[in-house]
């Protein structure tokens, strides 16, 4: 008896069929992976399958007679639907959607049905339930179930509501030279201490503080990472700004990991075998994962009792089709060498969709959002039902926008043409990763703060820089409207898209016909906080224009109790 037919055994529908149905059920079966948020089935529909969740969590929400959607039950491991509309021939009156990564298995009704047909107590057992659940539909109107995000608080847990009890989680982002930390109490959606360390490996190593209350810079000499990790527990446990009194406190740790390649679709519990996939993938991204990886390797050493999770900045956009992460190179030799659009900011552009759907009060999977994270590094994600369908950046975040020191979109040509004419391998990759953006096209500075100033001032060029970062944000929404077949939310999120009225007003100029109308007042005098959001549209903008503040920390706390069954309650 393979695995899935021992798992159908244990089901109490199926729990008196014999080894050769089970079997029988096991091969005619399949087995369907549904990432957080995405929906199984829609109202309306007519069930062709019986489902039945092998891991994971799925929810029921029906409808009240004037279309709002109301919460009806949650269904965990073990659990059937389907049943009702097999045998009464019904369509579906709920909509199902995965609430965290699930896997359900998904059983043809001609083959449940010839099953059944051949044994007449699964078929009572069937019959049974079909029968209760009618009751139960009569006894309870729709009218009193609880609605899931007009009632609930925390409907996507970004407030770490589900945590089984206070629970202290550290989160980590190592990179070559810098170590940045937070501190969050699961009992607070707010870091409890966060930290930032930089410059490591030179004679000046500033070390940036903030808790509640206290704001403070450190003068440190940090030689190493490994230095690094010893300065950040020293400073958590500081008993005069710590906010710890003992490091092992900490009962689990996030590490942000930049590129998970083709192999997670999720943040995932770390071991060996994750770790070596995130070996695996640093001819992907070799300035940032073999640091990410020294770091969880630190930390392992450090609070060798704590559960350690790998959160990475691709896995939201594995969900993309194939016609949008393929590259139009021969296919052999893209599986060869691992080459496709991965897409990064994936963590933050989950975050921001999440906390969209909460504000307008509307489920993520019948909002179709634009995420325009603008900073120093910058993409934009076309979001669909709460799945990432398309992003823009690619193989490495030099694809795709604008930005500080990255050129974004060229002409492969341009490659060719400058290897051609002299330029070695490792000047070019300096040249468009650190020399070009903002900084190469002005000639001033990365810092878009400085690119507005010298163009209120009237330089030509910082003038042409702004125009063509904004142009280029323009079009990739126009493409992605195209791409969802419409819009409900824009987000601006990042640096520049939470603090500069200015390139919101210039990426939106034009697009009213889109449905995108800017409400200038509320624009100009708009500043988001960490947790907040600020509604920029007008009141007849049929697209819900929103600042969002970002915050990758606190996504990866949620992803920390999300991915460690034993941290939920």
């Amino acid at each position: 008896m393979d695995a899935l037919s021992r798992f159908l055994s244990e089901v109490e529908v199926f729990s008196d069929l014999n080894d050769d149905w089970l079997m029988y059920l096991s091969k005619s079966s399949e087995l369907v992976e549904y990432k957080t948020s995405q929906q199984i089935i829609q109202t309306g529909e007519l069930y062709r399958y019986i489902w039945i969740v092998y891991k994971g969590k799925v929810e029921i929400v029906g409808a009240t007679q004037d279309s709002n959607r109301l919460f009806i039950t949650n269904l965990n491991c073990g659990d059937v639907f389907g049943e009702m509309s097999v045998m009464v021939d019904r369509p579906v009156i709920e909509s199902i959607t995965a609430i965290e990564n699930t896997s359900v298995i998904k059983l043809p009704r001609d083959v449940f049905s010839q099953v059944v047909a051949q044994n007449p107590l699964t078929l009572k057992k069937i019959a049974f339930i079909v029968t209760e659940r009618q009751k139960g539909q009569k006894a309870q109107p729709k009218v009193e179930y609880k609605s899931r995000l007009m009632d609930n608080p925390d409907p996507y847990d970004l407030n770490l509501s589900s945590a089984k009890r206070a629970i202290k989680l550290l989160i980590i982002n190592c990179g070559s030279s810098s170590l940045k930390y937070s501190l969050f109490d699961t009992s607070s959606p707010q870091p409890m201490f966060e930290g930032l360390i930089e410059n490591i490996g030179t004679e000046a190593s500033p070390h940036k503080i903030k808790t509640v209350n206290v704001k403070m810079q450190r003068p440190e000499v940090v030689r190493d990472i490994r230095e690094a990790f010893s300065v950040m527990v020293n400073a958590l446990t500081d008993k005069a700004i710590g906010i710890i009194a003992d490091f092992n406190e900490i009962q689990a740790v996030g590490h942000r990991v930049v590129h998970g390649g083709n192999q997670f679709s999720a943040s995932a519990v770390i071991t060996d075998e994750v770790k070596e996939a995130i070996r695996s993938c640093e001819p992907l991204a070799p300035l940032h994962n073999p640091y990410n990886l020294a770091g969880i390797e630190v930390m392992s050493g450090l609070l060798p009792n704590a559960v350690s999770v790998a959160v990475f900045d691709t896995a939201f956009h594995q969900s993309m089709p194939s016609e949008a992460y393929q590259y139009a190179i021969p296919y052999q030799l893209a599986e060869d060498k691992h080459v496709r659009r991965y897409g990064f900011h994936g963590t933050n552009h989950h975050f921001v969709a999440l906390m969209a759907s909460v504000f307008v009060k509307r489920p993520l999977e019948n909002l179709k959002i634009i995420s325009c994270h603008l900073g120093n590094g910058a993409s934009i994600c076309a979001i669909d039902g709460g799945r990432s369908v398309d992003t823009s950046m690619g193989l490495t975040p030099l694809e795709g926008l604008v930005m500080g020191t990255r050129c974004g979109d060229i002409d492969p040509g341009l490659v060719l043409y400058l290897l051609q004419t002299g330029l070695s391998v490792g000047s070019l990759e300096k040249t468009l990763n650190k020399d070009s953006g903002l900084k190469g096209i002005s000639g001033i500075s990365n810092d878009m703060r400085e690119i507005l100033n010298a163009a209120e001032e009237g330089n030509a060029k910082a003038e042409a820089t702004l125009r063509m970062f904004c142009y280029r944000a323009r079009k990739y929404i126009g493409a992605y409207i195209a791409a969802l077949g419409g819009l409900d939310i824009l987000i601006f999120t990042g640096g520049i898209g939470e603090n500069s009225s200015e390139v919101r007003a210039r990426i939106c100029q034009g697009l009213d016909g889109l449905g995108i109308s800017l409400d200038n007042g509320v624009n100009r005098i708009a500043k988001v906080a960490r947790g907040n959001i600020a509604n920029l549209s007008t009141e007849a903008s049929s697209v819900k224009v929103l600042a969002v503040a970002a915050d990758e920390e606190r996504m990866i706390a949620r992803e920390i109790i999300r991915s460690v069954s034993s941290l939920r309650a």
